[in-house]
């Protein structure tokens, strides 16, 4: 672990309440499928290099996605954030479909792409924006992009 590291978490949200366990690269290799997921924060030229060796020592069997250029994400494939937001909206006899979705990550993709309205947020890592070239950019957190979209879609 190094200081860099636990500075960048906690200055991404000062509220952070715990710090996540470090573990070294072989208990990485031998956990990695057993694991429910796995941060990584660090400069994104070598999160690059992290995500490449993941993806080849798991055949590609895990999500690996960037939440921003210095974080990285490693989890189930069969765990996203559509999957959770369609067991809870099915639990109201409504779909995705039914929803609206935003997001600034990698990790919001299905999402964005699954719901009725999805949308990408100004600030978005360059990964999403890239790939969601057909959705609508509003603007960043910053700007309250979100809750301007929210207003505009519900008339408020």
């Amino acid at each position: 672990m190094t200081e860099d590291a636990r500075d960048y978490f906690y200055a991404q949200k000062p509220n952070r309440k715990q710090y996540p366990e470090q573990i070294e690269q072989n208990d990485f290799e031998k956990n990695l499928l057993f694991t429910q997921k796995y941060f990584f924060l660090g400069e994104h030229k070598k999160l690059l290099e992290i995500e490449k060796e993941v993806r080849k020592v798991t055949n590609n069997e895990v999500n690996i996605v960037f939440v921003n250029e210095k974080s990285l994400e490693i989890f189930s494939s069969d765990c996203d954030k559509a999957v959770a937001a369609g067991f809870l909206l099915q639990r109201d006899g409504l779909t995705l479909q039914d929803a609206v979705s935003f997001g600034d990550g990698f990790n919001d993709y299905d999402l964005i792409t699954q719901t009725g309205l999805g949308f990408a947020m100004k600030n978005s890592i360059y990964r999403l924006l890239e790939k969601l070239t057909d959705t609508e950019v509003i603007g960043s957190n910053a700007e309250d992009g979100m809750a301007r979209k929210v207003r505009e879609i519900f008339k408020i």
